[in-house]
């Protein structure tokens, strides 16, 4: 069996690419480390690294045992947080991460009445948060439900699809496309634009692009912003379009409107992921609520469109 302390002073040594500076992160002396990395390497026959008089470099081999390493680490680190709080009592308590499109939706708030009344015994820690940082804090074991826009891809992570929420133009009140029911992609060009794209989410520009460039246009990016807030500032402020989720409509600026967007072609979906070696009764119940509201918002917004 592979001695997790050994192949936690080779991740650390990989990521340093130095034994020097690994030694000092680790508080030994480099001899001992040295010998540790060689333990393992004999313990699995493998070459984890090529070794030069300055430096030294993964192999194949050692590129493989630092993806495979990090996630059992990962993974030992929240089997020990999940121990502590059963140690402490927290059984009955959930940690939930969240987009803030989950709120605005109404789909987080509707389930979490529903899951208050059916399980009062159980408490709740709520953490708005980007959906990378989820991501890591869920593998970390710091969060039990992640509820983010990337699908979650990893050993021991359950995901489902909640919503697919449409995406719609947002325009200043006093613009002149203001007086269309439907503006189409033609009247966009030469428009300056508010981009939603994350530092995080680096290809989300380059998709917003794509996407205008199929539709027969190159968009004229103004400003790139983070949050939907602030886009929602600056395209009731005059300074451009966007093209924003649906839910981004209910706390919209009195100076925004929005109309559909049907050139576009795309959607933003809302997942729920959770590991499923800590799924509990208590936090299964929260999922199973999270999908009935997620259809009803559904039905609701296809009968709202319609209506339209």
């Amino acid at each position: 069996m592979i001695d997790l302390r050994l192949l936690h002073s080779f991740v650390v040594v990989a990521e340093a690419e130095h034994v020097g500076r690994a030694a000092k992160t680790l508080h030994i002396s480099q001899s001992p480390l040295s010998r540790q990395i060689r333990q393992l390497e004999e313990t699995l026959g493998l070459t984890l690294f090529h070794r030069e008089r300055q430096r030294i470099r993964l192999t194949g081999d050692g590129r493989w045992l630092l993806e495979e390493g990090r996630r059992l680490l990962s993974r030992c680190t929240a089997f020990e947080r999940d121990a502590v709080r059963r140690a402490q009592g927290e059984g009955s308590r959930l940690h939930v991460g969240f987009v803030k499109s989950a709120m605005w939706t109404s789909v987080l708030p509707r389930a979490l009445i529903g899951f208050r009344d059916s399980r009062p015994d159980v408490a709740l820690e709520l953490h708005a948060a980007r959906s990378a940082d989820q991501q890591r804090r869920l593998l970390a074991g710091d969060l039990d439900l992640a509820l983010l826009h990337e699908r979650a891809a990893a050993p021991d992570v359950e995901a489902i699809a909640l919503l697919a929420e449409p995406l719609l133009l947002a325009i200043p009140r006093r613009h002149p496309l203001a007086k269309k029911r439907r503006v189409a992609a033609a009247d966009l060009n030469g428009e300056d634009w508010v981009v939603l794209a994350a530092p995080r989410e680096p290809g989300a520009r380059e998709g917003f692009v794509a996407a205008c460039a199929r539709a027969g246009f190159t968009p004229s990016l103004r400003f790139v912003v983070g949050d939907q807030a602030t886009a929602l500032g600056l395209v009731g402020a005059g300074m451009g379009c966007a093209v924003l989720p649906r839910s981004a409509s209910a706390g919209a600026h009195e100076d925004v409107l929005f109309r559909p967007v049907a050139w576009l072609g795309r959607s933003r979906t809302l997942y729920a992921a959770w590991r499923s070696s800590a799924a509990s009764p208590a936090l299964l119940a929260l999922v199973r609520h999270l999908e009935a509201e997620a259809r009803a918002f559904a039905k609701a917004d296809r009968v709202s469109s319609y209506a339209s």
